[in-house]
């Protein structure tokens, strides 16, 4: 299933968050490994096979295949 702009996702613990220098940019300024699973709610797609995720109060940015969709039950 592909992930969208709203979806909730779950992201396991050390997943690799980065942030780039600018919008359009490669060059990554900083990087955080999460020390817990996290839902994060996607705000951004389609930027270098990653997803713009809200983490806190900042987009960052993860490989799509380290998100899981969380679905309702």
């Amino acid at each position: 299933m592909k992930l969208k702009k709203g979806d909730l996702v779950h992201i396991p613990v050390s997943t690799r968050l980065n942030k780039y220098k600018d919008e359009d940019d490669t060059v990554v300024t900083r990087f955080k490994d999460t020390d817990k699973p996290l839902n994060l709610l996607v705000v951004e797609t389609g930027k270098h096979r990653e997803l713009g995720v809200s983490f806190q109060g900042e987009t960052w940015f993860l490989n799509e295949r380290d998100a899981y969709l969380v679905e309702e039950r």
